[in-house]
Order: structure tokens, then C-alpha cells, then sequence
């Protein structure tokens, strides 16, 4: 049987690599909703575009925060999984 090796440092490098994606699907997000509510304040106030472009920003809106909620529980996860692992394979280091 082969043996399971689990690098620690892997698991911590993704959660940082999630942690930079979410950031920036936030910023992302942000501008987004940005341009949104400028295309919301221009001259383009009537009308049956102009109540569902309000309709769709409002539900983009709450997309808000949604990145660092998921961000959160990934990292939880994978530093959960870390600890786990680490309290298992203790008897190999002696710990």
C-alpha cells in the first residue's frame, strides 16, 4: 500500500491563492456595480430597459460580500482539514 503524504504548505498556499481570488472578484464585483449604478443615474430613467436594469442591480447587489462568506468557509475547510490531518498523523513525528 502506498503511503499518503499531505503537504501542509500546499493546503496553506491554496487558501492564500482563494483568499486573492475572492479579493478580487470583490473589487471586481464593486466596479461592476459602479458602472451599474452610473448607467442607473444617466438620462436613460423611463421605461421597460430602464426597470429591469434597476431590477438586475439590486439583485447584483446582493452579491455583495458573497466572496468573502465563500472565502471564509474554504478556508476554514482546508485549515480544519490541515489540523485534522496533523492530529492523526502525530505519531509519526513523535508530537
Amino acid at each position: 500500500m502506498g503511503s499518503l503524504i499531505v503537504a501542509d504548505d500546499e493546503y496553506l498556499n491554496l487558501t492564500e491563492s482563494y483568499k486573492s481570488l475572492c479579493e478580487q472578484s470583490e473589487d471586481l464585483l464593486e466596479s461592476y456595480l459602479g458602472i451599474l449604478g452610473e448607467l442607473c443615474q444617466s438620462n436613460l430613467s423611463d421605461g421597460q430597459w430602464f426597470t429591469n436594469l434597476q431590477a438586475f442591480t439590486s439583485a447584483a447587489m446582493v452579491l455583495r460580500g458573497g466572496f468573502d462568506t465563500a472565502m471564509s468557509d474554504v478556508s476554514s475547510e482546508l485549515e480544519g482539514y490541515i489540523t485534522e490531518i496533523d492530529a492523526k498523523d502525530q505519531y509519526l513525528y513523535g508530537e
